[in-house]
Parts: C-alpha cells; structure tokens; sequence
C-alpha cells in the first residue's frame, strides 16, 4: 500500500509569516498536531505543531493584566522545526511507518515533485487498519467486548 491512499489531503499548510495564533486556530480547527511550513512556491520550508505553540496557546486569549503576560506575537518562523523529514507520496506505508517510529513522529508531510501534497499520520494508519475486514468486531462480541467498541 502506498502513502497517497492513506494520507490525509489536501494538507493545511501555513507560511514563514503568519501568526502563531493562525497556528493555533488551525490546529484545532482542523484536529490535526502539526502543520506544513511552505514558501510561495508549496515547497516545504519547515513543520510547525503544538509543542512549538503550546507557549503561546496558554496566553492566548487571557486579559493582558491576567500575569500570563500578552497575547502571542510570534510567528511560524520563529517557531517552526526547519529539519522536517517528508515522505514521498508513492513511498511504501510500511517503510513510511518504519520512518516515524525510529524518528518518534506523530505525522509527516507528503510529497508529490517536490510539493506538499498531504499529511500521513499513526492516525490514517489506525484508520485503515480498523477499516480492514480483520479488524471489525465480531458478531458474537461479548458483553466486556461490546463497551470498547465504538
């Protein structure tokens, strides 16, 4: 199975100059832990999830005088990782999987030529694997079964 059946896409992406309240809205908006940093021409530049914002997110929106100091002013470029490790998009999941464990990743981008094309994440793994036949709860569940299928 390749990356470009499992991924998620198309990605969210973000540029070097906006906020790190953006970043913040769109994570949560989207229900998603890190974003693409691209420049003008979709080529990655950098990645940018909630342990670089997670600062800013607990400021944002308290009252200047609260003691939690200003809202956040900071942008993506001075919060983004620029070493991001990528996959292709015609990569094998497998080998794609092998690579965010050994790296401890929750996601990476994709990459079609060069441009983020999509997300793939442990979640669109576990997604397919519980979409598979082999995975669905038996008829004959149980009572304890039962409670921790949804």
């Amino acid at each position: 199975m390749l990356v470009r059946e499992l991924m998620t896409s198309p990605a969210v992406t973000v540029d070097e100059g906006q906020s790190a309240t953006t970043v913040i809205r769109l994570l949560d908006r989207f229900h998603v832990s890190s974003l693409p940093v691209v420049d003008e021409k979709g080529q990655l530049v950098g990645i940018i999830g909630e342990a670089d914002v997670i600062g800013d997110a607990a400021v944002l929106g308290e009252p200047v005088d609260s003691g939690w100091g200003t809202p956040p002013r900071a942008c993506v470029r001075e919060r983004m990782v620029s070493r991001v490790v990528g996959v292709d998009s015609d990569a094998d999941v497998v080998d794609a999987v092998a690579l965010m464990s050994r790296a401890a990743l929750k996601s990476v981008p994709v990459l079609h030529k060069g441009r983020v094309v999509g997300m793939f994440s442990r979640s669109d793994v576990v997604r397919a694997a519980a979409e598979r036949e082999s995975y669905r709860p038996s008829t004959r569940a149980g009572p304890s079964d039962a409670r921790n299928v949804t």
